[in-house]
């Protein structure tokens, strides 16, 4: 059993995504690991988040879209507990060299995946929220 192999399997090709471009490490490090990642694990990612607004006593339901996404994303961006559990998810899926490259620019792949998972987490939340 490989691990890196079986873990590659599992990522899904993102089709809009152009090779052809050049693009400089961060760039290609978000689009062609930490992006077939995120799609990959976005029903988790979604479901984590959705558990851990179930704590609160915040009615997510009666709030305005707007909102709604501001609220994700102070979530996300604030709550040290939370993001550490959704970086920890995304990193879970990675390779040893591909975490190796992780923390060679951790601060800036922190805020790309940051980034990429608010953005996934308030497009797919408009979904009532339970």
């Amino acid at each position: 059993m490989n691990r890196e192999m079986d873990i590659k399997s599992l990522r899904p090709t993102i089709d809009s995504l152009d090779l052809s471009k050049e693009m400089n490490a961060n760039a290609s490090f978000q689009n062609i690991i930490i992006r077939p990642i995120l799609k990959l694990q976005s029903d988790l990612l979604v479901a984590i988040f959705k558990g851990h607004i179930g704590k609160r006593n915040t009615d997510v339901k009666k709030m305005s879209l707007q909102d709604r996404n501001l609220f994700i994303t102070n979530v996300i961006h604030k709550d040290l507990a939370m993001r550490n559990i959704l970086i920890g998810v995304t990193l879970g899926m990675m390779t040893i060299d591909e975490i190796r490259i992780y923390y060679e620019n951790e601060s800036e792949s922190r805020s790309r995946i940051i980034k990429m998972i608010a953005e996934r987490i308030i497009d797919q939340v408009y979904l009532p929220l339970k």
